[in-house]
């Protein structure tokens, strides 16, 4: 579930990128593709304790 979150925000970068918007920061569209795993356990950990 978590993996199919990750690829929906990937795939709004795509589309606002497409729109012709700009990503604020740049570098959150990259950020996201290098720390994927990162990211997924992340969300994993905040979505199953009180963290979250």
């Amino acid at each position: 579930m978590l993996n199919k979150m990750l690829d929906a925000v990937e795939e709004a970068y795509r589309i606002v990128k497409a729109a012709g918007y700009p990503i604020m920061p740049p570098e959150d569209e990259d950020s996201l593709r290098r720390n994927r795993s990162k990211v997924y356990w992340m969300l994993k950990i905040a979505a199953a304790t009180p963290v979250g």
